[in-house]
């Protein structure tokens, strides 16, 4: 029984060792940019709040601790003992300029672009800041008169862009 033309000796030697090149490149090969700092663990600390936004705390260390988690490859740490790094992230600013007047009365708004700027810092075990960032977040805000404070309604979309984008600066490299 025949099943076609074998290959000659000299073409199987040179995939043989073309197929070898390719999975030794491959051996070596890990996940991630090759500069990245290994972030093993971390432990994230309640962030701090110089904005006017109340109650934002809780809601945004829970979002960033739930981002980093579910990205894989990091440890959140319980405490900050046992934990490679510290991220620390202050709400720095929050920027609301008007995006639309209503039709009835143009001074009011009918929308608002929100911005949130936040600070962060990854502290070493040793307590040395190893690096420092300025992460922010934009959303739009649609006012409707039957809701109270549409602002609020925007919040958690906008602190969960702001906790993808902080989780982002912890798992990628940094710009030096």
């Amino acid at each position: 029984m025949h099943h076609g033309p074998a290959l000659p000796l000299p073409a199987a030697i040179a995939f043989l060792a073309l197929a070898a090149l390719l999975l030794a490149g491959c051996a070596a090969y890990r996940p991630g940019a090759p500069d990245a700092a290994p972030v093993r663990s971390v432990f994230v600390e309640i962030v701090e709040n110089e904005t006017y936004l109340p109650q934002v705390n809780a809601l945004l260390t829970r979002q960033i601790r739930e981002t980093l988690a579910a990205r894989g490859g990091t440890t959140l740490a319980a405490s900050p003992r046992r934990a490679a790094y510290i991220l620390r992230v202050t709400l720095t600013d929050l920027e609301q300029t008007p995006r639309a007047a209503l039709p009835a009365d143009t001074t009011r708004a009918a929308s608002y672009d929100l911005r949130l700027g936040a600070a962060l810092a990854l502290v070493n075990a040793e307590g040395e800041t190893v690096r420092e960032s300025a992460v922010e977040a934009a959303t739009v805000a649609y006012l409707n008169p039957a809701l109270p404070d549409a602002r609020h309604q925007a919040l958690p979309r906008l602190t969960t862009d702001l906790a993808r984008r902080i989780a982002d600066a912890v798992l990628h490299p940094w710009d030096d």
